[in-house]
Formats: C-alpha cells, structure tokens, sequence
C-alpha cells in the first residue's frame, strides 16, 4: 500500500480501531459533525530527521565526510524528494470514509478520531496507522508522525537508526 505519508523505505499513515453496529441509531443524527469532516489541502510540512540520534546534517558530514555546506546541500534534496505532501488533498466524510487524492494516484479507507480529537486513525486495506492531531479546528489541522527505522545507511555493515518526525498542516 502506497502510503500518503511516504518516506521512501518508511512512512506513514494513522491507527485506530472502528466501531461497527449492525443497525442505525436515531441519536446518530442529532450528534454534532465531526470538525475533520470535510476536504483538506495541504499547506506545510517541517521534516526532523535523525540517524544513530544525531542531527542527520552532523551524522552526514561524519559518514561521508562532506562539507557542512555540502551536508545542507543533501539534507535539502532529500527533504524535498521526501515531501511528497504538495498537491495532494485528503477528503474526510460523515460515513467515517476517507480518499487521500495526489498526483502519483489515490488512496482510500475509513476514519475514526478518538473522542479528545488527539489521534487519528486511518485503515486502509488491512494496514492501520495513527497519527496525533495536534489541532484541530474547523479550517485548519496540525498533525504530528514520528517513526524510527534500521538501516545500514554508510554501508559499514551495522545498521544505524533513522528518525523521522513530521508536522504536517492542512487546510480546508
């Protein structure tokens, strides 16, 4: 699954479980919308990355021994190849339904948001992944991922530890 948060070799999208009843209740009607429900664009992301909990600039100038300015250089261009972000739009329904629309093609699934309006779940497919809202109001959202992955990034044969931390903001 293409995930819309996609890092590369990692990334994202939101958990939770869902609730299912067999039948309608009236008092469904009568509770407020959510105030994620509806179409939101994106409007910015700030990247944080880390390898073995150094900076990723200072970690790269030591693996590969480059200039700072050629460090800032490369953390740069993989920030950008990383925001896949711009252009894309995430529609959130009533029927807890969600489509998240880019330019490399669409993903689809279902909602929920915890009754605090702090975690967002998204399930799509058989995959679930959660994401803290950091706010929420009826024209703008803050969210908040962070993950850590192995990888032996300078080839030296020991796996290092990648961290990523994102603030994604969007709007309606």
């Amino acid at each position: 699954m293409k995930k819309w948060f996609n890092l590369g070799a990692l990334l994202l999208m939101v958990s939770g479980s869902l609730v299912f009843t067999s039948c309608k209740d009236d008092d469904d009607d009568n509770k407020p919308e959510s105030p994620l429900v509806g179409v939101w664009a994106y409007e910015s992301v700030d990247i944080s990355i880390t390898v073995n909990e150094l900076d990723f600039i200072d970690y790269i100038i030591e693996a590969f021994d480059l200039t700072q300015a050629e460090a800032e250089e490369f953390e740069e261009e993989f920030i950008e190849e990383m925001n896949e972000f711009e252009g894309m739009k995430w529609t959130f329904t009533k029927d807890s339904k969600f489509t998240v629309t880019s330019p490399e093609g669409n993903e689809s699934g279902t909602w929920s948001l915890s009754a605090d309006n702090k975690k967002l779940s998204l399930t799509s497919g058989t995959e679930t992944d959660v994401i803290t809202v950091k706010s929420l109001t009826s024209g703008k959202m803050e969210l908040f991922y962070a993950e850590e992955y192995e990888e032996d990034m300078d080839e030296d044969g020991e796996d290092d530890v990648f961290a990523i931390s994102m603030n994604l903001k969007l709007k309606k």
